[in-house]
């Protein structure tokens, strides 16, 4: 007998030892990326701002709505929208002004414009 025969002969089952391999090096690496692209989105925090309109009628009653239903992904796109409804109604907005408060008109007692920033955490 040649001695490479004795070696192979003397293991038990030389098969069991393919079934041992490791995981393939590419698929542990998708993994990883997985794992970490679903830590990163429970992070990620979404922030948006908009512009609210609140109102007060003449029986008392408060109401509000987002302008229009817009939303802008920065302040200064949402104060540049704000300007817009001030210049509307004759109102000149300060640079750090978020807000608009106008005087009673028509069925209501106050009416305000303005700023809010809403964020979700995804």
């Amino acid at each position: 007998m040649s001695k490479s025969y004795r070696g192979w002969s003397e293991v038990d089952d030389w098969s069991a030892g393919r079934a041992l391999r490791r995981p393939h090096k590419r698929k542990s690496e998708l993994e990883w990326k997985m794992e970490l692209r679903k830590e990163e989105a429970v992070s990620e925090e979404v922030r948006v701002f908009v512009i609210i309109n609140e109102w007060t009628d003449i029986a008392n009653d408060t109401s509000s709505e987002i302008v229009g239903g817009n939303w802008f992904e920065s302040e200064d796109e949402a104060w540049a929208a704000l300007n817009v409804i001030a210049e509307a109604h004759d109102v000149e907005l300060d640079y750090d002004n978020t807000s608009i408060n106008l005087e009673s008109q028509g069925g209501l007692q106050s009416e305000e414009y303005r700023i809010e920033e809403l964020s979700r955490v995804n």
